[in-house]
């Protein structure tokens, strides 16, 4: 698992009602694929006990000492249970934080921080538009229920001066001259990144925000 960055583009009502009432926000956002995720995790726990209940792991493995075949019936089930469960642990992990429920997310993955620190070359929030990209924006009050500290909203005019301030950036020559260990040095989550994955991101990163600002969208910032 880890620290996963998100950014999911706003409309006005959308925004309107983060800032009005969060706790109704945080529930339309997460709350239903939250418990989506619960109930995966539930079948998911109930598939291994029987896996385990029906003894053919046992069997398996006792073939496998004793040097002999596994039993025809035994290995096709075994792949059949492996199956199912990775099946429901897909469905599982796509629905965190709400991804499949709205469908808009932007996933940086584990690269966030790095983003950030090559954009900022900072690993903490800082004044900018650069800065905002990522670790930017307003937080909306959720009472600790994130994990990862609240989610973050920026303003349709913010989310434009995101993009000129991206646009302008020279991306490829600070790629080029990433310095991983400096920062590993300044505690960057998971710094050691290639420079053809840093530049995919950036311009996933670029492209979402235009989209928004075309569509005169704010943006929801958050970790998961």
């Amino acid at each position: 698992m880890g620290m996963y960055g998100y950014l999911r583009s706003l409309s006005d009502a959308e925004i309107q009602v983060a800032l009005s009432n969060p706790d109704l926000f945080y529930q339309q956002h997460f709350e239903k694929s939250r418990l989506q995720k619960d109930s995966f995790t539930s079948q998911m726990v109930a598939l291994m006990q029987k896996y385990e209940a029906s003894g053919i792991d046992q069997r398996m493995r006792a073939a496998a000492a004793s040097g002999l075949s596994y039993d025809a019936n035994d290995a096709r089930q075994r792949s059949e249970f492996m199956a199912e469960y990775l099946r429901i642990a897909e469905k599982a992990n796509f629905l965190a934080s709400g991804k499949v429920e709205q469908g808009l997310d932007l996933d940086l993955h584990k690269s966030w921080h790095c983003l950030h620190f090559l954009l900022t070359g900072k690993a903490v929030p800082q004044a900018g538009s650069l800065a905002q990209a990522i670790l930017g924006g307003m937080e909306i009050p959720d009472g600790g229920a994130m994990g990862y500290g609240p989610a973050r909203i920026l303003m349709p005019g913010e989310v434009r001066d995101i993009v000129a301030a991206l646009k302008a950036f020279a991306a490829e020559d600070a790629i080029r001259n990433f310095d991983s260990a400096g920062a590993a040095a300044e505690n960057v989550y998971c710094a050691d990144h290639e420079p053809e994955e840093l530049l995919a991101y950036f311009k996933e990163l670029l492209a979402y925000y235009e989209k928004a600002a075309r569509e005169n969208r704010g943006m929801l910032l958050y970790i998961a």
